[in-house]
């Protein structure tokens, strides 16, 4: 399950998690990929609802090598989109949301 996701590891994603996770558990979708972020499994701290296993200063996950499917790129394409389109298409449709994350934060 190799996958050359571009990460440009930035924290962007650790730190918007809350908002996803929020909304997710406000819908009563029973579409599987909101289960899963509304299963994330880390308290969101404060503020803007970043997770509780980013470490703000490294911009690094503590628990990276265990970190819940939802915050994994490959683990989600290929449980949840792989039928549906393509490694590339996800790789694309990932860094787009990326980009909008660094956008909105200046990054």
């Amino acid at each position: 399950m190799k996958m050359n996701f571009p990460c440009q590891c930035c924290g962007r994603c650790c730190e918007h998690v809350g908002a996803a996770v929020l909304k997710a558990r406000a819908s009563s979708s029973p579409d599987p990929v909101t289960k899963a972020v509304a299963a994330f499994p880390y308290r969101l701290k404060l503020p803007g609802g970043y997770c509780e296993k980013y470490d703000r200063d490294t911009r690094t996950c503590t628990v990276y090598d265990k970190r819940p499917d939802v915050c994994n790129t490959v683990t989600m394409y290929h449980k949840y989109w792989a039928e549906t389109m393509t490694e590339e298409e996800w790789i694309r449709k990932s860094k787009e949301a990326c980009l909008c994350m660094r956008i909105v934060r200046n990054v």
